[in-house]
């Protein structure tokens, strides 16, 4: 079965047309008409609805399950082809949330130095709900996660490193600050400065909204944690950060909720199943697994 034709017939799918995918390949319509034909012949069966009456190309029932499976192999082989491609150069590309990060890269990196793998890595530091869709995908070798649940999807393999837990942050002015902890609920009135959709804090915020019903004005919502930190402590909101976001040079009160139901921050390193990782990988995610 020729590769060709099924990006030919994925397209096709998508766009509804075989004017638009001709020339979206920049071939000629009878070369996709031709594709389809053979893998017709190849799958012994109708894909496409040929009655004139239908203004749009629509898709027999074996065509749209077709469609779902073409789509697989074309993901598949993207992934393939960036791996073998990986293969050929010496460097690593890792998934490594910014809060992660900070929290123990500092005292990994002598190590990684020490067995050759800093000049190695090349990092994608986003929120860990963005890097598992690109892990997912094909496009990092590693990752480090948070999750509010175990990583058990049937495509990756995780580990479980670390269970930390959440905080609210409050400035030394605040009326909380001289609270040993707080109650979720009491918070109902504060404005709440919070990272974006692309970490797992949005989540836990919201189940714990769910919990206490009640739902607390966010007042900004941002990627950068130093600025949540730096209008926290300028008494501007109050934010709800993991343990892992915080260091020893932060000028803040980090409050434990009293909360007897409460979200975790579950901190695991993770490759997808089917991902053989070169002796350099297996080095690396070794250490990370040791550091923690």
């Amino acid at each position: 079965m020729n590769t060709r034709d099924l990006a030919y017939f994925a397209a096709l799918t998508r766009l509804k047309s075989y004017t638009a995918v001709a020339h979206e390949f920049h071939v000629s319509q009878p070369t996709i008409t031709y594709a389809v034909r053979r893998l017709e012949a190849e799958l012994d069966v109708q894909l496409i609805q040929r009655d004139q009456s239908h203004r749009q190309l629509e898709l027999t029932a074996a065509g749209a399950q077709f469609a779902v499976h073409c789509q697989r192999i074309i993901t598949e082989l993207q992934i393939v082809q960036r791996e073998i491609a990986a293969l050929k150069t010496p460097q690593i590309k890792m998934g490594l949330p910014p809060i992660i990060g900070n929290y123990f890269f500092p005292h990994l990196a002598p190590k990684l130095v020490a067995e050759n793998l800093l000049s190695r890595l090349q990092l994608d530091e986003s929120g860990s709900a963005r890097l598992l869709k690109s892990l997912e995908a094909g496009a990092l070798d590693l990752a480090m996660l948070g999750s509010l649940e175990p990583l058990t999807a049937p495509d990756l393999d995780a580990a479980l490193l670390a269970t930390h837990h959440y905080r609210i942050l409050v400035s030394h002015d605040h009326p909380l600050a001289k609270k040993k902890e707080v109650a979720f609920k009491e918070l109902q009135d504060e404005p709440f400065l919070l990272l974006n959709e692309g970490f797992m804090h949005p989540q836990a915020f919201q189940t714990l909204c769910n919990l206490n019903h009640i739902q607390p004005h966010i007042m900004l919502q941002t990627s950068d944690i130093d600025l949540i930190k730096q209008l926290v402590s300028q008494n501007a909101g109050i934010s709800f950060l993991t343990e892992t976001a915080l260091t020893p040079h932060d000028d803040l009160v980090a409050l434990p909720l009293s909360d007897p139901e409460q979200p975790l921050f579950l901190i695991s390193i993770a490759k997808r199943h089917d991902h053989l990782l070169t002796p350099e990988q297996k080095k690396l995610a070794a250490l990370f697994k040791d550091s923690f």
